[in-house]
């Protein structure tokens, strides 16, 4: 998810999918 703002990765992403 190169180039994507940190609060679009967070709605994408799951916290606990997070590294």
């Amino acid at each position: 998810l190169e180039g994507a703002s940190p609060e679009l990765r967070q709605r994408l992403i799951p916290e606990h999918a997070r590294k």
